[in-house]
């Protein structure tokens, strides 16, 4: 029995050591380990991939996006949809689109050609769009600089965004989507329009600015 009883001692300390405090602390060093790998990303990649050229002289100039959320909460991605002017604060409709891939992707186009776009991105979240489309009205440049501003809160018309989404805003922590639909208009699964008829502001709380300088090849491709 002596015999016994100390074979189940130390077999019950072998289990307690695989799942005992050690083995939490080992796990929760790999979660910090990878939360701070992906913190050293930058919180945005964007690259050119191509142009669609529209009616003389408008283009539609197409981006591989990669945001990244580094952060304990939720964050609203805000870019531009104008390549070469700065988005209007005042909007007049929200179309939102659900991009379906390697998980969920939604995406918010907030106003019209010098409109934005909105994505909310979960705490360590990792969302990718393969041919996100910005409108170019003028011949594209060779280079364009852009700010994609990443904020803590969005409100439209004094109103949470997610009231006018329609939808769940918030996409998947770890997505990878084709964008090729944001194109089409018939593709809009929601909007809504002011009660007003007319404009509202959009506002957020700003966390930070991200400027991208980006190099394009304008051969028509």
């Amino acid at each position: 029995m002596p015999l016994l009883r100390l074979a189940l001692l130390v077999i019950g300390i072998a289990v307690w050591g695989l799942h005992g405090p050690a083995a939490s602390a080992s796990i929760e060093s790999r979660q910090v380990s990878s939360m701070s790998d992906q913190s050293q990303l930058a919180p945005v990649d964007m690259a050119y991939t191509s142009t669609i050229r529209l009616r003389p002289p408008m283009s539609r100039v197409l981006f591989d996006v990669i945001l990244r959320n580094t952060h304990a909460e939720p964050a609203w991605f805000l870019l531009p949809y104008d390549l070469m002017r700065a988005p209007r604060s005042d909007i007049d409709v929200v179309e939102v689109y659900e991009l379906h891939g390697t998980g969920r992707v939604v995406v918010g186009h907030l106003g019209g050609l010098d409109g934005m776009y909105a994505l909310l991105v979960p705490p360590g979240g990792r969302v990718r769009l393969r041919g996100l489309p910005l409108v170019a009205l003028d011949e594209p440049p060779d280079r364009a600089n852009l700010e994609v501003v990443i904020a803590n809160d969005l409100r439209i018309g004094g109103e949470p965004a997610a009231d006018w989404f329609g939808m769940d805003p918030l996409s998947d922590a770890d997505a990878d989507v084709q964008a090729e639909a944001l194109r089409d208009q018939a593709a809009v699964q929601s909007a809504r329009y002011p009660d007003s008829g007319g404009e509202v502001p959009a506002e957020y709380d700003e966390r930070e600015r991200i400027p991208l300088e980006l190099v394009l090849a304008t051969d028509g491709t």
